[in-house]
């Protein structure tokens, strides 16, 4: 049977057009990997549109900011769902490769964020440094620090993010090309848009 979008667009003739929101924009890229034929059934349209508004498509500081609880939204999101129990939160997202799939930086092998290990040096050596900074953690016992603790992603989460990240980045450079008459992007600018990380002594 045919999806309700395409059956849409061929009885009435009208282009879709699709706007996308952030991540939004990374699922509509997603169709063209993962179901090539409706991608070109809808683009052959002239009217065709997909943009793309604020869409990270070199991906974002999001999730690590959010596994980090460094992401005020983020600590939100996890106080709300498991209040006291902000680690266990945070874990949860790290084991959601969507999630992990906008993070910046999976292919750079100087950083090393394809791999769990460098994960657990960072959540380890930041825990580490928040306890030495606030004596009152060697007292305060396992629900205080909960509060600090990272979300560490699995090797196969990560591993099926950086399969992703491939292919977008081969699909960037070779595919959308095609295609570049019916794409824009519309971006903004922050104060502050975290771009990289930096582990301080």
């Amino acid at each position: 049977t045919m999806p309700p979008i395409e059956w849409a667009s061929r009885r009435t003739g009208q282009p879709v057009r699709l706007l996308a929101h952030s991540m939004g924009g990374i699922v509509a890229r997603t169709m063209q990997l993962v179901a090539p034929a409706t991608w070109d059934r809808l683009m052959a349209h002239a009217g065709a549109r997909l943009v793309m508004l604020g869409t990270p498509n070199g991906g974002s500081y999001a999730p690590m900011q959010v596994l980090s609880g460094d992401d005020t939204f983020g600590n939100v999101l996890a106080a709300f769902g498991s209040p006291m129990r902000d680690a266990k939160a945070r874990q949860l997202m790290a084991e959601m490769p969507g999630f992990l799939q906008l993070q910046a930086g999976l292919l750079d092998p100087a950083l090393g964020l394809d791999q769990e290990a460098t994960w657990r040096k960072l959540a380890d050596d930041d825990l580490a440094r928040t306890r030495e900074a606030n004596w009152w953690h060697r007292y305060a016992g396992e629900a205080m620090e909960a509060a600090d603790r990272w979300g560490v992603p699995p090797q196969p989460v990560l591993d099926r993010a950086v399969a992703l990240r491939r292919r977008l980045d081969k699909q960037r450079d070779e595919d959308l090309a095609k295609w570049a008459d019916r794409l824009a992007i519309v971006l903004g600018r922050a104060e502050a848009t975290p771009v990289a990380f930096q582990a301080t002594p």
